[in-house]
């Protein structure tokens, strides 16, 4: 700041900063609340320096709400009433969800109820991988990772990460939209951890409050494969314990075994959602990846995309050069947009 714009503005922690993106003829508005200045030094006697920190309307109304009231129906019907709570002007899209229960808030804000929910709900198919977050251009969502993988199905985006000299251009005609900069391997499979964790097999015990009866519960990924994604894609990661030789055997469970029928619904009780949630979601974390890629703003967190990554070696006479472990397809969990005059 060579030009005292915090005294002339009076910023104070209340003020709204507007950016504007222009992209593909489109324009983008996000308004955030700023509140607070930080890091603010005198670099020289005509320049200083310092961090405008700011939040969305979303978050700043999450911070003062607390909400103690008593929601019923499915914990989609829930999501969407809560949501309502923030004002806000965007949109909030929920997947079908098939629980009928009830929860009561204990004085929790919104952004901690849709979380917990989150957690809870089964969609239609039986999939127990929901997640609440906000996306750049689509607003909020309340969704099944499978859901949203559905709904693309066949249009992912392509990424390349190619070695030197090679003729992988950056826009190809098989779909690939653009190459990958860098790379970085965040965590790689760790069947040990998973095993640990519950992911691959576990045996539970749960007291039934209603009964005070002791049941059983058994959990098992493979014997529970549906439409989930496996990543890293490999010999191995197709085939049960029983299929490879010389190995223990798990014991696996049906759907309708995660719940007793003396329960009013299947998610109502922690039994018969947690372990199943832990064992689904630690399909979606055997590899972990960071990439850096030419600045997209159409790409969302939930989205899945296809991701192509060589061997780490020398052309030769074979073509094929893909990492197998580390391609294919991936979810899109977090990603961030870096702007400066010459790069995005």
């Amino acid at each position: 700041d060579t030009l005292g714009i915090l005294p002339k503005f009076g910023v104070i922690g209340y003020e709204t900063i507007t950016f504007v993106f222009d992209i593909n003829n489109k324009t983008i508005e996000k308004d955030f609340f700023i509140y607070s200045v930080s890091d603010r030094t005198s670099l020289n006697e005509t320049t200083n320096f310092f961090v405008l920190n700011f939040i969305s309307y979303e978050g700043i109304i999450d911070s003062r709400i607390s909400v103690s009231q008593r929601f019923t129906g499915s914990y989609s019907d829930m999501a969407t009433d809560i949501f309502k709570k923030f004002e806000s002007k965007k949109s909030l899209y929920a997947s079908e969800e098939k629980s009928n229960t009830q929860f009561v808030s204990p004085l929790w804000n919104p952004s901690k109820i849709l979380n917990s929910l989150s957690q809870r709900a089964v969609s239609s198919d039986d999939n127990r991988d929901f997640f609440f977050f906000e996306t750049i251009l689509n607003g909020f969502k309340f969704a099944s990772l499978a859901d949203i993988r559905k709904s693309q199905e066949g249009d992912y985006k392509k990424y390349n990460y190619t070695i030197m000299n090679t003729n992988i251009s950056e826009n190809t005609d098989d779909g690939d939209v653009g190459n990958i900069r860098e790379y970085k391997i965040i965590k790689s499979f760790d069947s040990l951890q998973n095993t640990i964790s519950g992911g691959v097999a576990s045996h539970a015990l749960y007291i039934d409050l209603n009964t005070k009866e002791i049941i059983p519960q058994e959990f098992s990924q493979n014997n529970y494969r549906k439409d989930v994604t496996y990543i890293p894609k490999t010999d191995l990661t197709n085939k049960s314990p029983t299929e490879i030789y010389n190995c223990y055997n798990i014991v696996g469970y049906e759907c309708a075994g995660l719940y007793d029928g003396r329960l009013s619904t299947k998610t109502q009780y922690p039994e018969n959602w947690q372990q199943h949630r832990i064992t689904e979601l630690s399909n979606f974390q055997n590899v972990k990846l960071q990439l850096t890629i030419f600045g997209d703003m159409y790409i969302s967190a939930g989205d899945t995309i296809y991701v192509n990554i060589p061997r780490g070696v020398l052309p030769t006479g074979n073509n094929d050069l893909t990492d197998d472990v580390i391609s294919g397809l991936f979810y899109v969990t977090s990603l961030r947009q870096f702007i400066n005059k010459n790069l995005h």
